[in-house]
């Protein structure tokens, strides 16, 4: 830090409040402040203001009744003032000229005694051997930044560049000579298979494409070139007009090309890809399909008696959890959930071994109130079938999931969980009588309602936490 003695001198000669120092640096020490009227003159009072930081003044001395001639010292010993805190000195019913007199000590940050984070434009990060300050425009300060410690003195081209062999980032070795592959190999590879073998996301490439001048040389990995591999013929199919292909039925949570769901892209769904391309999406030899989840929680209360009672629910009491390669819709004013085909493409009859499962999760199925003794509720749930222009096919299928005997008349009592229960076409086809039940090449969504009723009397039923679950193939339910 760097240490400046100063005063300074404030002239009244009217009543009123002035500015005696505002602190614009590190810190201030004042040591004095006197305040003196001049021969003949009168000051009835004078008050001494501060003001930390900007914020609220406050008084911090009064001195009453000033006589021609005299001085007074407001300070009793040294008052230590930080950056942006201000003094101020009123002055009442002066009559004459005064004089406010300030000694302080400026402290100021200083490179030559003190350090470059000091300062309010440099970092405080702590640098490594060889670093120097660069300009950082995103944080509007200087900051340590590393330099390739061979001497580039002359260089011209990349092709000027010395030949850098180590480090996680040898980045001479990739920029020097783009169009002579030679000067980018490796020499600690015996082999590409060697150089290659490993994590997809850890094997990094240089592309350069000399067919777009403002496409930058830029560093790819593995997993960025499977990725390209899938997405530009996934783009091509998409583009295609004789087909209804979307990019999204090439994308999972690990983006585009995560074709298996892993949460990766990797050589895994290279393959993949390059098995099903050309082929319908839900062949049986492909696995584009992803299951499409949907939760009932917290459903409103509703009065059940002997005949079976369509549930209702809120649009906040189901939630699409993953809609998978269909279209959910959340129809709460008819209360029902929708499942339909993306498109032509996406059709869910060319899903092969499709099931819908239904299942409790979280050890609370719904809260029931009973009004009698030994009353049992019965849980169903409904199924239709429509075509693309929203016409039923057969009849309604009506499926039980499961049962309880309360043996008490009373309010809030839990039915914990009920036995998974999977729906099979098998079951669709008895249930709705429609040929070929939601395998036929007609049906494009489906209508699923819950409901319920009791052996006798009347109850109230409000879901908690049922699942429902569309999968190709056998699926597991989650408890």
């Amino acid at each position: 830090m760097a240490n400046n003695f100063k005063s300074k001198e404030v002239t009244y000669t009217t009543s009123g409040t002035q500015s005696l120092l505002t602190c614009s640096v590190t810190s201030i020490i004042v040591s004095s402040i006197t305040f003196q009227v001049e021969d003949g003159d009168t000051a009835s009072a004078s008050d001494l203001l501060f003001s930390k930081d900007g914020g609220t003044t406050r008084s911090i001395k009064k001195i009453k009744t000033l006589s021609g001639g005299s001085a007074v010292e407001f300070l009793d010993r040294s008052f230590v003032m930080n950056d942006n805190d201000q003094l101020q000195l009123s002055v009442t019913s002066l009559s004459g000229t005064a004089v406010a007199t300030i000694h302080y000590l400026e402290k100021t940050a200083s490179a030559a005694s003190g350090n470059l984070g000091d300062l309010d434009n440099v970092s405080a990060a702590t640098p490594s051997d060889n670093y120097v300050l660069a300009w950082d425009a995103a944080t509007s300060q200087w900051a340590p930044q590393s330099i390739e410690s061979s001497d580039i003195t002359g260089a011209s081209t990349t092709a000027d560049l010395p030949q850098q062999s180590t480090g996680s980032e040898p980045f001479n070795r990739y920029m020097k000579g783009f169009n002579a592959l030679d000067q980018l190999t490796n020499a600690a590879a015996e082999t590409a298979a060697e150089a290659l073998y490993g994590s997809p996301a850890s094997i990094k490439f240089v592309a350069e494409n000399t067919d777009l001048s403002t496409i930058k040389p830029m560093k790819v990995t593995f997993q960025d070139i499977i990725q390209a591999i899938i997405e530009v013929g996934a783009n091509d199919l998409a583009a295609d007009p004789s087909n209804d292909y979307d990019i999204n039925t090439f994308t999972g949570s690990g983006g585009v090309g995560d074709l298996n769901g892993d949460g990766v892209v990797s050589v895994a769904d290279l393959l993949e890809f390059l098995i099903t391309f050309g082929q319908a999406w839900g062949s049986s030899s492909s696995n584009l399909f992803n299951p499409s989840t949907i939760e009932f929680t917290d459903s409103d209360a509703h009065q059940i008696g002997t005949n079976i009672t369509t549930i209702t629910f809120s649009s906040g009491d189901v939630t699409v959890v993953d809609a998978g390669t269909q279209t959910i819709t959340v129809d709460n004013t008819n209360d029902l959930v929708e499942i339909t085909s993306l498109n032509s493409t996406l059709d869910l009859t060319l899903v092969p071994s499709k099931e819908i499962t239904f299942s409790s999760y979280a050890n609370s199925a719904a809260y029931v109130s009973t009004t009698q003794a030994n009353q049992t509720i019965v849980l169903w749930a409904y199924i239709r079938l429509y075509d693309s222009s929203s016409v039923q096919l057969g009849t309604t299928a009506q499926i039980f999931l499961g049962n309880k005997t309360f043996a008490q008349a009373q309010a809030g009592q839990v039915w914990e969980t009920f036995n998974p229960v999977t729906v099979i076409n098998s079951t669709i086809l008895s249930g709705t009588g429609h040929t070929s039940g939601w395998n036929n090449s007609n049906v494009d969504k489906y209508d699923i309602r819950l409901a319920a009723q009791t052996n006798g009397g009347g109850a109230t039923i409000q879901l908690d936490n049922v699942r429902v679950k569309m999968t190709s193939g056998q699926y597991t339910p989650e408890i």
